[in-house]
């Protein structure tokens, strides 16, 4: 020692540690002295993110030793699948990312009687595309019944369809006569329980949707020529 300051020599790596220095002062010696390294358990920083970015939890984890996870979010319309690496056997200091996979949905597009046209698989917040909707002889396509934009869930959309019909011709029989009229009035009067959706929009000339006497009354009307 010169002037009672020693000079150290370099601490020896020890595995799992870290030298954090002398356990004496090296300098004011005046007598012979043991001057001991000290180490501390070596430590990595675990940072966790979520799906954007967001720190969820920082933890000090000893070297070699595992992190403990947080609870991952809740992400609308994503599924949480894991994380992006392992933090069993940290030895540096890492970041661990959620991972995410978007929802996919089951969209089916069925016709007037329940049957499959299309089935198609969407991700969450995508639109669908409908398939053309099949003709059906006496029937007018007039549209989905459910909307398919922006879907985020599993759907099943139908097709609508309104009969074709001649308004007034309640018996479809090609003919808006008397007998029309006479169907009609007997539905007013309980006597029919009921009629067919064909018939209904037939009946309802007057487009006031009811089918009632005062369709019954402009058949009349028409079939005595009194209206065009």
């Amino acid at each position: 020692a010169i002037d009672g300051t020693v000079t150290a020599p370099e601490a020896p790596a020890v595995e799992g540690k870290e030298f954090s220095g002398w356990d004496k002062v090296l300098t004011g010696i005046t007598q012979p002295v043991i001057v001991t390294a000290k180490y501390q358990t070596a430590t990595n920083t675990v940072t966790f993110v979520g799906k954007d970015g967001e720190t969820l939890k920082t933890e000090e984890v000893e070297l070699g030793k595992g992190a403990t996870a947080p609870e991952a979010p809740s992400v609308e319309g994503y599924t949480f699948t894991g994380w992006d690496k392992s933090f069993n056997n940290v030895t540096e200091d890492i970041t661990v990312t959620a991972v995410y996979e978007i929802n996919k949905y089951t969209v089916t597009f069925v016709g007037k009687d329940g049957e499959t046209l299309k089935t198609e698989t969407v991700e969450h917040g995508n639109d669908a595309t409908a398939p053309e909707a099949p003709a059906i002889e006496g029937y007018e396509f007039i549209g989905w019944d459910v909307e398919f934009t922006d879907v985020n869930g599993n759907l099943v959309v139908s097709a609508k369809y309104n009969p074709l019909v001649t308004l007034g011709d309640v018996n479809n029989d090609g003919y808006v006569d008397n007998l029309d009229a006479a169907t009609l009035l007997k539905y007013d009067a309980g006597i029919i329980d009921t009629l067919t959706a064909e018939q209904t929009a037939a009946a309802d000339v007057n487009a006031d949707g009811f089918a009632d006497n005062l369709d019954a009354a402009a058949i009349l009307k028409y079939d005595a020529g009194i209206l065009d």
